[in-house]
């Protein structure tokens, strides 16, 4: 399948619905006492939706984005949206980074220029990469998968395809972070021949622990991933419904691993 440039450009009636959803939340009650125990604070998530609702400009985000260069192709029959790069060095070194759950490429968007223009901020050219984001399977703008079974493993082997059949590498690094780590993982284990390093921000979580069915044989550290999965599995399909849920989650999330407001500031 042919490589094909790519811009984003989300449809008004898109952004009217959102609006209309973001102008029409029933909000729940928050527990007397309590602020981050159980869930997003609800004075911290109104003032969100607040300034998501009349300040935020999709329109100059969407031209930020597309400043990079975007593309998608056909791989084993997904269709796949990435970020490509083009390094400004002697002799670039391909890199694929890969997001996590539930994010995007969005959380590249500020190291793809240090990436592959490093003499443009202090660095050295010979440091310089080909960056290539891909939005994993039903992310982004990649296309939604008909049947279940895609896995961590399954996207490794599209991105083997990717940058091989469809970009011409035959060698490159890869980096990952949350699932992305895990696609990392799989690509280095299954096609050594094909990397030249790997960086992941997470060593992942093992087979077992993810297919384990009884719960009395998980350890008490391990319980609580796998109620992650479990959350995974339920809340991930329903997501998309409520903008504010997928707000609140992804900020409760982050209040979690750093135990502080400061740093989400939006």
């Amino acid at each position: 399948m042919t490589v094909e440039r790519f811009n984003i450009k989300i449809a008004n009636g898109i952004l009217d619905d959102l609006k209309y959803r973001l102008d029409h939340i029933r909000w729940p009650d928050q527990l007397e006492n309590l602020a981050w125990e159980r869930g997003t604070e609800k004075g911290y998530l109104q003032s969100l939706v607040s300034y998501w609702r009349e300040h935020y400009d999709w329109r100059a985000q969407e031209a930020e984005l597309n400043r990079f260069s975007q593309f998608c192709c056909t791989v084993n029959g997904v269709n796949v949206h990435f970020v490509h790069e083009r390094g400004e060095g002697p002799n670039p070194l391909p890199i694929i980074l890969t997001h996590g759950w539930p994010d995007s490429f969005i959380r590249y968007k500020k190291i793809i220029p240090l990436l592959a223009d490093p003499a443009r901020h202090g660095g050295d050219p010979n440091d310089a990469f080909d960056v290539i984001v891909p939005s994993m399977p039903g992310f982004g703008f990649s296309g939604k998968p008909a049947i279940g079974g895609v896995n961590n493993y399954t996207v490794s082997e599209l991105w083997a395809k990717l940058m091989t059949e469809e970009l011409g590498y035959a060698k490159f690094a890869a980096g990952g972070g949350d699932m992305g780590s895990g696609v990392t993982r799989y690509l280095a284990a299954s096609h050594p021949e094909l990397l030249v390093g790997i960086h992941v921000t997470d060593l992942g979580i093992i087979r077992q622990l993810m297919t384990a069915q009884n719960e009395a044989t998980l350890s008490k550290e391990e319980l609580p991933i796998q109620s992650k999965r479990s959350k995974m599995d339920c809340t991930g399909r329903w997501v998309h419904i409520s903008p504010v849920y997928q707000a609140a989650d992804a900020r409760l999330w982050a209040f979690r691993f750093t135990g502080r407001i400061g740093c989400l500031d939006y």
